[in-house]
């Protein structure tokens, strides 16, 4: 089960996705995949198939936000918020996924001045 957290910041506010992963060998490498979101990725190694995949999670996460599709995707995937944290015994990777609002980082930083 993935834990969705809000975290603010002087600037905006991030998200922090704590996702479930597998990762096993295959004929030329590794694969890495979070299948409650159907991403995956691969590797030479076990750890570049892990790292690959947080980037295509990032690129899955963005795409999302982006097209305005991320909360249903989530839901459509079956999550929905939680107190708590990740399942124990389970492998997850964390992605972080920062938001700003346009204008408002600028103003924060002039006002420091």
């Amino acid at each position: 089960m993935a834990t969705l957290r809000e975290s603010r910041t002087n600037a905006g506010i991030g998200f922090k996705f704590d996702v479930p992963i597998q990762v096993r060998p295959d004929d030329v490498g590794y694969v890495a995949g979070c299948s409650s979101l159907d991403v995956f990725s691969q590797g030479r190694t076990e750890q570049e198939a892990v790292e690959n995949l947080h980037e295509a999670l990032n690129l899955f996460v963005l795409s999302c936000f982006e097209r305005g599709t991320l909360i249903q995707v989530l839901k459509d995937c079956g999550f929905e918020p939680v107190d708590g944290q990740p399942v124990p015994g389970e492998s997850s990777l964390r992605v972080e996924f920062p938001l700003r609002q346009k204008g408002v980082a600028e103003a924060y930083t002039a006002s420091l001045a």
